[in-house]
This record gives C-alpha cells, sequence and structure tokens, in this order.
C-alpha cells in the first residue's frame, strides 16, 4: 500500500500583533472574545457585532461569552446603538456601573450613548 503524503502548507507570517492575527480561530470562542477584548484600549469602545466579526462569531454568541465568563473590558463592548446591554452584568459578580467606568476612562455619552468618535474597530 503507497501512503501518501499530505501536502506542506506554509503559514502565514504575522507581521504584528493585530486583532485578527491574536487568536487562532480554532481556540474556543470565550478565548478569542477575551483575546479581542484585551486589547480595546482605555477610552475606547466597541460592540458585540464588531467582536463578533472580528473572532468569526455572532453578536449574540459574544454576549453569551461575556455572560459566562470573566472577560477584559467587558464594560468596553457595547450594543450596536453604543448603549450597555440592558441585561449587562459582569459575570464574576462585581457591581461598577459599566457607563461610569467607561466615563472614567474619558468615554463622552450624547443622549445615552457612546460617543461614536471613540469606537474601536478591530483591525
Amino acid at each position: 500500500m503507497i501512503k501518501s503524503e499530505a501536502p506542506e502548507v506554509a503559514a502565514e507570517p504575522v507581521t504584528q500583533a493585530s486583532p485578527r492575527t491574536a487568536s487562532p480561530r480554532n481556540a474556543p470562542l470565550h478565548v478569542r472574545v477575551s483575546r479581542m477584548a484585551e486589547q480595546i484600549p482605555a477610552g475606547s469602545w466597541t460592540t458585540y457585532g464588531d467582536i463578533g466579526e472580528a473572532v468569526g462569531a455572532i453578536a449574540i454568541a459574544v454576549g453569551g461569552v461575556l455572560a459566562a465568563h470573566t472577560i477584559p473590558n467587558a464594560h468596553r463592548i457595547l450594543n450596536a446603538k453604543g448603549r450597555v446591554a440592558k441585561n449587562f452584568a459582569f459575570s464574576d459578580g462585581r457591581t461598577e456601573d459599566p457607563v461610569e467606568m467607561l466615563k472614567s476612562e474619558g468615554i463622552r455619552f450624547i443622549n445615552g450613548r457612546a460617543d461614536s468618535k471613540q469606537r474601536w474597530h478591530p483591525t
């Protein structure tokens, strides 16, 4: 019997730790979301959908991860309207107000929505 060999696949070079290269697609979703959330700088915010697009998931799945796991910077992930999600709660039981946390980091709120000029988009 002749044994066939799998073709060699060249790995893509990683030139920087960008959000898209920071977490392999085969890592568990909570790991991919956590690694992406770690990159959201203070004074910025993003959406569940933005994170989802960057990690290969839908927005509601990202929300599920935030509800079930302790994710860094979870307070910086808002809904598509720039508001804290209605049922947002820190999974570790913290009781800080996410809006106050964001304001203390310099996020401006206009009519209850985070300033779109401060929105962080994964690259």
